[in-house]
């Protein structure tokens, strides 16, 4: 692809996807015509994506804290998606709960987002949101990134 599509220009670089992964997606928003942002808030939302920034994420809390435990680092992850905008609500208990409950990045990363999925979003009868989702995912398979993040 000679020139990058506006959609890819709206996301933030460490989010953009590879080469192949762009030219999919593009080809794929042709077809559909879907408009640029919406592609690209598809693509910020998406959990490869969510993935993508926890990893980031953690592995910025562990630079910063270079004495704290794993479950310190996935509870300061924790606490930091759900207190960064868009924020998801919830109680103390509730957030403890979860907390308990996550002991390793794919727990963290797979509690993250079932509570965004909760939050309203962009309704897809069609399944296109699925599609897309699965073209980022190959990326990841492609790159042999484990689903654990290591």
């Amino acid at each position: 692809m000679l020139f990058k599509p506006k959609w890819i220009k709206l996301l933030p670089s460490n989010l953009r996807p590879d080469g192949k992964r762009i030219s999919q997606l593009e080809n794929f928003r042709r077809t559909f015509g879907i408009p640029h942002e919406a592609l690209a808030m598809r693509v910020i939302s998406s959990p490869v994506t969510t993935r993508r920034v926890q990893r980031n994420c953690f592995e910025t809390f562990r630079v910063r804290n270079p004495q704290a435990s794993q479950k310190e680092l996935l509870t300061m992850v924790f606490l930091s998606r759900i207190q960064t905008p868009p924020v998801i609500e919830m109680t103390e208990e509730e957030t403890d709960q979860a907390i308990k409950s996550i002991n390793s990045f794919d727990e963290l990363c797979d509690c993250i987002i079932k509570l965004e999925e909760k939050e309203p979003s962009f309704s897809d009868p069609f399944g296109i949101g699925k599609v897309m989702d699965e073209i980022l995912a190959q990326e990841v398979v492609e790159k042999g990134e484990e689903r654990n993040g290591n």
